[in-house]
């Protein structure tokens, strides 16, 4: 196969970038405020009309802050992202926890599908690639006229027919976290147990959003990568 494949997004997943792909949804000021809809954190029911109700999301949406720590001992074109805060101000903490369980749960999700579609359209890519390999070979045997190299294109042709390398990755990907919902995690929201209690009527409370990967989806990264390793050597 091609030495492009290995350049494909699907090959260079690592935490790192899950991670990222958690938090850019969180930075996303639209995709955020959908989630605050969705979530029904705010009751439409309790304000006059939609105009008092959409001023309310809005606000709450800039009242949430979100701190991103960089690993400072990354290079500075591939900064990596160490941990993240979101950061509220609340009377009522279950409500806030709550919140923070739909978030997490709705942003993993999300992830999951997007993982889903970028490894269907690997497929789609990887059998073109081999659809074009068998005709390059089939327009070759047409005008070869050396018997040797003849038989090289025949067996050229009969291994790319023959490859199970489809099959094998479909396989270990139908096996893994990703095509498990309730498996699935790019990352998680941990709430920190310690209040700070300002006044009598606020608390503050910190959250770490960290990211935990399972080890499964590691290994199924790891094949993908050395399965194109190998092909390319061969």
């Amino acid at each position: 196969l091609s030495s492009d494949i290995s350049d494909l997004e699907i090959n260079n997943i690592n935490k790192e970038y899950l991670l990222k792909l958690f938090i850019d949804q969180i930075r996303q000021k639209s995709k955020f405020i959908e989630y605050i809809k969705e979530s029904k954190i705010i009751d439409m029911n309790d304000y006059e009309n939609n105009s008092k109700y959409e001023e309310a999301v809005e606000n709450l949406s800039r009242r949430i802050g979100l701190n991103v720590e960089n690993d400072q001992q990354s290079e500075r074109s591939e900064q990596k992202i160490n941990r993240a805060f979101l950061e509220y101000s609340t009377v009522d903490l279950k409500e806030w926890e709550n919140f923070l369980k739909f978030l997490e749960k709705k942003i993993n999700f999300e992830i999951q599908e997007n993982l889903n579609l970028m490894f269907e359209r690997y497929i789609e890519y990887v059998n073109q690639i081999i659809d074009y390999q068998i005709e390059d070979i089939d327009t070759q045997l047409l005008i070869v006229e050396n018997k040797e190299e003849l038989i090289y294109l025949q067996k050229k042709k009969k291994v790319l027919e023959s490859d199970r390398y489809i099959s094998r990755i479909t396989k270990i990907f139908k096996e893994s976290p990703i095509s498990n919902r309730n498996d699935f995690y790019a990352a998680k929201i941990l709430i920190n147990k310690d209040i700070y209690n300002y006044g009598n009527n606020s608390i503050f409370k910190k959250i770490l959003l960290t990211s935990i990967i399972f080890l499964v989806f590691g290994i199924f990264l790891v094949l993908i990568s050395h399965a194109i390793k190998t092909r390319r050597e061969n």
